[in-house]
């Protein structure tokens, strides 16, 4: 129990480290676009406009952050309700890849979707899910140098679980995925960040007993 509650508060400060860098880099361009425009009373308008587009943006990374952190605090007091949706797991994965994509910080990285081998539908918060995998593949994306790429893959693994495996996260710390661990721990699931020779890969696992796996029927009809 003692090694427990040490590990615990090492996620902790982890996750206060890691939160207090992410606050750190938006809050910088509030106040030194800010302290510009009050610097600087005949500014040009294209100038104010441009100051004031950064300062909008720096703005709202700061309340997703915000929003992430509330999430987080939500699931660790036991006060994350979640919905029991049907899935369809191609579609969650291209919807979620589809989100990361357009909030990606950057571009010029590619990610990659390998399609399922078979029809995979599950039950779950169908919001939760995709905001956990758009967390993790935003960050992988916003890790990745321009012409890299970032790869998903889904599997049923031996014990009947759903594996979804993101290779490459980039860096492994940050705000967004430590509240796709606490997502996924929500759903039954795990959370598990690997060293590998050509960057660190994640794997979410979610457990058998959310799947609904096709039928006979179901697998004909794909195949007509």
């Amino acid at each position: 129990m003692t090694e427990i509650r040490r590990r615990r508060a090492s996620d902790r400060r982890d996750l206060l480290a890691g939160m207090a860098h992410e606050l750190r880099t938006p809050l910088n361009l509030v106040i030194g676009f800010s302290e510009s425009l009050a610097q600087q009373p005949d500014c040009p308008p294209e100038q104010v406009a441009e100051y004031a587009t950064a300062i909008n943006g720096a703005g709202h990374q700061l309340l997703a952050l915000v929003n992430i952190w509330l999430d987080v605090a939500r699931i660790e007091q036991g006060a994350l309700e979640l919905q029991s949706d049907t899935i369809d797991v191609e579609q969650l994965i291209e919807a979620s890849a589809h989100t990361a994509l357009a909030r990606a910080t950057h571009g010029g990285a590619r990610l990659d979707v390998a399609p399922l081998a078979q029809r995979v539908r599950l039950r779950g918060d169908e919001r939760r899910l995709r905001q956990m995998l758009s967390q993790l593949l935003g960050h992988a994306l916003t890790f990745t140098q321009a012409g890299g790429s970032v790869s998903v893959r889904t599997m049923i693994d031996p014990d009947g679980d759903l594996a979804v495996i993101v290779h490459d996260v980039g860096q492994t710390q940050g705000l967004g995925l430590y509240l796709s661990e606490a997502l996924a721990s929500a759903h039954g699931g795990r959370f598990v960040i690997d060293a590998a020779e050509t960057g660190a890969v994640a794997t979410i696992t979610l457990p058998a007993d959310r799947l609904i796996l096709p039928s006979p029927s179901d697998l004909l009809q794909d195949l007509s």
